[in-house]
């Protein structure tokens, strides 16, 4: 799709710092820039879920898996990403 290839996912951005603000202590801002970064790496859907869920362990222990799983299909689906 159109998104995925997007080599900018800028528009994560609001979502990911809506989601990330309850899940962990560290500051949404940051964590949602570093989550952009890690997202600018070409890999497949596999090689990513694993790398995020490698990276992002530590700032969201329980929360990591469900946090992937949702942030995947949102690359997925544009429509799905909205913010409140």
């Amino acid at each position: 799709s159109e998104w995925r290839e997007m080599e900018d996912y800028e528009g994560l951005r609001p979502w990911l710092m809506e989601r990330l603000a309850p899940l962990c202590e560290a500051e949404p801002e940051t964590l949602a820039d570093y989550v952009l970064s890690l997202l600018k790496n070409d890999a497949s859907r596999e090689q990513r879920r694993e790398e995020l869920s490698r990276e992002l362990q530590d700032f969201l222990e329980a929360h990591t898996e469900g946090f992937v799983s949702d942030l995947l299909e949102a690359m997925d689906d544009p429509s799905r990403v909205q913010v409140a």
